[in-house]
């Protein structure tokens, strides 16, 4: 454990961190809500992860699986994806690259049949976004 924290750069470690509690203290306060869609009312493809997590914390494993699917790989992607920007493991650019390509690929597929399927989570609201309000208001 000590390796890992001395190949950790603190000008790295520091944004991230920030971020984190950025985040947990919106959502704390319970005002957190994705920006994208948010601001332009379109989901993204991760839209629903972080309930999914907040289900399975309560051990409603088919509520976590309601909200996105791909739930369960997102912890192995996203410690793959941080030990790699902290260079604690080096891939070859082609082993990273495809796993990029594959993720990708994997929740865009995930994404569509979602949306297709008609999941309240991830249904396009353009109207009721930010921008649409403002481009409402501007138009009246």
């Amino acid at each position: 454990m000590k390796n890992f924290l001395k190949k950790i750069p603190i000008r790295r470690l520091l944004p991230v961190a920030a971020g984190l509690l950025i985040f947990l203290i919106m959502f704390l306060l319970k005002i957190y809500r994705c920006p994208l869609d948010f601001f332009v009312g379109i989901p993204c493809p991760l839209c629903g992860i972080t309930r999914a997590f907040m289900a399975l914390a309560k051990g409603d494993v088919a509520l976590a699986f309601y909200y996105h699917p791909l739930w369960p790989i997102a912890p192995f992607a996203a410690a793959f994806l941080l030990l790699t920007c902290f260079d604690v493991i080096d891939p070859p650019q082609k082993v990273f690259n495809t796993f990029l390509i594959v993720l990708s690929i994997l929740l865009v597929v995930c994404f569509i049949i979602r949306h297709m399927m008609h999941s309240p989570v991830v249904q396009v609201h353009l109207e009721s976004s930010f921008f649409g309000r403002a481009i409402n208001r501007l138009l009246e």
